[in-house]
């Protein structure tokens, strides 16, 4: 960690003062010094300037650069001393941006902004002191006042490469700031073709705001071929390439960015996934794992140690629930396993999946919660000893494809409910097949996984069939469009969708379902129920590449985009196999 802050920290332009007209000597170890710094050798500058530095008469500029070297080196408390000395004798824009480099070194971030502050107030156009104020705020989680440090930063020196790329990380949160970003990195490349970081940027935001995963992949490549070789650039060209489905190309790009960096976190992460996504499961479980350090995503604290031994613990083991709805039942899967190992179990569920998983698992004390809630009951919880998170079951029961059981349903609905759901679906005569059309959220892909309403009115238009909305977010004025469109009868009921006991139910009273990439899936195919998955091109790791069946529910059939955004002919392959001629394995 601090080698990686100190490379991503900025050194502005220094205003060394004239060495004393009296010691030659002393002005030829400042300028060694300075050279072997600006080469990146700390340790032998430390050694050429920490003589002079420790005299009683040892000016500001050899403190400052005997605080540099020290910073460089790790020694954070004597480098603080340094220069908090120099400063008291010569003060300076570069001095107290360096002052604040150690201190964000040191984890003191308000005393750190200060010292930013103070230099910005000396020279308001320095390029490093706004580029780590910018830092700062990065780490603060404030990335709005990051991406305006950056701005600042860039305005000082259009062409830094350190500034636009710190700012591309951030800018596609912020639409406006995206447009400002792509302005400028359009513009730069235009005057400066080669320029390698404008291009790195560029793709970033492809990827990120125009889920452009072909310009994206351009862009990245165009930025190594210019000369840009981080890690993270090639970790981004692996993800754009796994979002075009080009996988082992995907794979091998993650190995370059971590060959490059082996602590880059996000780049083992997308690996894991990538492998996850060609079922190469041993490889990626113990990589899954770092979804626990994500910033993103913080760990509840937990009263109890975690479960790291081989053997259940003698006393209760709390399953920590994780992600989404439909992770919570897919990784559910996992707690007949758990208990066939001997573990007396605690799940913690969504309230919505409560009511399921307590039928669903006997013997299993499952508590009722939201991942946002503190987990203190459980150091009252009588003989709870360890806990897991319920993403980590998979590296111990899910090695290979065949370790999936063969299940026809590990859920359970409420068997009164599901009587009376059909009994209302006979009722309507026909098929009743439901329909959910919309998954994800923005962040999620959202526009990747689901059609528009318009190329659904083919579905609905099949003879026949009773079309029952399973939406979660439906509209009263979608369904009555997608009504007239096809000239069909699509049936929402919302006391279905608020109580998720009452759509389990009726997904066990349907013929079958037809759905996006949605919490529905792991619904439906963990309740045994046949469905078809309307797959995109390169769809979450969950759905796989190329395999019809998912291993996690043997009921589940996966029909796939023929090419990106390709929602026409996938949707007339489910109109073909839902027609009365057609059938379903």
């Amino acid at each position: 960690m601090l080698r990686k802050l100190l490379a991503d920290l900025v050194r502005g332009p220094r205003r060394a003062s004239a060495p004393p007209a009296t010691a030659e000597a002393d002005a030829a170890r400042l300028a060694d010094a300075r050279r072997l710094l600006a080469a990146g050798d700390a340790r032998a500058a430390l050694a050429v300037i920490a003589p002079q530095a420790a005299r009683a008469d040892a000016g500001g500029e050899a403190l400052h650069l005997y605080g540099q070297a020290l910073a460089q080196t790790g020694a954070t408390a004597e480098a603080l001393t340094a220069l908090r000395r120099a400063a008291s004798l010569a003060d300076s824009a570069a001095l107290r941006a360096d002052l604040g480099n150690v201190l964000l070194l040191a984890g003191d971030l308000d005393a750190a902004e200060a010292e930013y502050r103070r230099s910005l107030a000396i020279d308001p156009h320095s390029a490093g002191a706004w580029h780590n104020l910018g830092l700062l705020e990065k780490r603060r989680g404030r990335l709005e006042a990051a991406a305006r440090c950056f701005l600042a930063a860039l305005d000082a020196a259009p062409e830094s490469a350190a500034a636009l790329v710190a700012l591309g990380s951030i800018a596609p949160r912020f639409p406006a700031i995206a447009d400002e970003t792509r302005a400028r990195c359009t513009a730069l490349v235009a005057a400066r073709p080669h320029a390698a970081a404008a291009h790195e940027v560029l793709g970033f935001l492809k990827l990120k705001q125009d889920l452009d995963a072909e310009g994206a992949a351009a862009s990245f490549e165009r930025a190594i071929a210019n000369g840009g070789g981080s890690s993270d650039l090639h970790g981004n060209l692996g993800i754009a390439l796994q979002d075009l489905g080009r996988v082992p190309e995907a794979i091998a790009a993650y190995d370059r960015a971590i060959a490059l960096d082996p602590g880059n976190t996000v780049a083992r992460w997308h690996r894991s996934l990538a492998l996850l996504l060609v079922e190469r499961f041993a490889e990626a479980w113990p990589e899954y794992e770092l979804r626990l350090a994500s910033e993103e995503r913080p760990r509840r604290p937990v009263p109890v140690p975690r479960w790291t031994e081989a053997a259940p613990p003698a006393g209760r083991l709390l399953v920590v629930a994780e992600q989404g709805l439909g992770d919570e039942i897919m990784f559910a899967s996992c707690i007949p396993d758990l208990v066939r190992a001997g573990a007396r179990v605690v799940l913690e569920a969504n309230p919505k999946l409560a009511p399921i998983f307590r039928r669903s698992f006997p013997g299993v004390d499952v508590r009722a919660g939201t991942q946002d809630e503190p987990l203190d009951w459980a150091a009252r919880a009588a003989g709870i000893e360890r806990y897991i998170e319920a993403g980590s079951l998979p590296l111990r029961f899910r090695a290979t494809r065949e370790a999936f059981p063969r299940h026809s349903g590990y859920l359970a609905a409420d068997a009164d409910k599901v009587r009376r759901w059909r009994e209302r679906l006979d009722a309507l005569g026909g098929r009743a097949i439901g329909l959910s059309w919309r998954g994800g959220t923005e962040k999620s892909r959202r526009r990747l996984r689901s059609p528009e309403l318009a190329e659904l009115a083919p579905l609905l238009a099949l003879p026949d069939i009773q079309w029952v909305s399973l939406q979660y977010d439906a509209k009263a004025d979608e369904i009555a469009a997608l009504a007239r469109a096809s000239g069909g009868r699509l049936h929402h009921w919302q006391e279905a969708i608020d109580d998720y006991d009452e759509t389990a139910a009726l997904v066990c009273a349907l013929d079958r379902t037809v759905t996006v990439c949605t919490a529905i899936v792991h619904l439906a195919g963990a309740l045994g129920r046949p469905v078809i998955v309307m797959a995109p091109y390169s769809p979450e790791w969950r759905y796989g590449l190329t395999a019809e069946r998912m291993p996690w529910y043997p009921s589940v059939r996966v029909l796939r985009q023929p090419a990106r955004y390709a929602w026409g002919p996938l949707l007339e392959r489910v109109k073909n196999e839902l027609a009365p001629a057609g059938g379903l394995g």
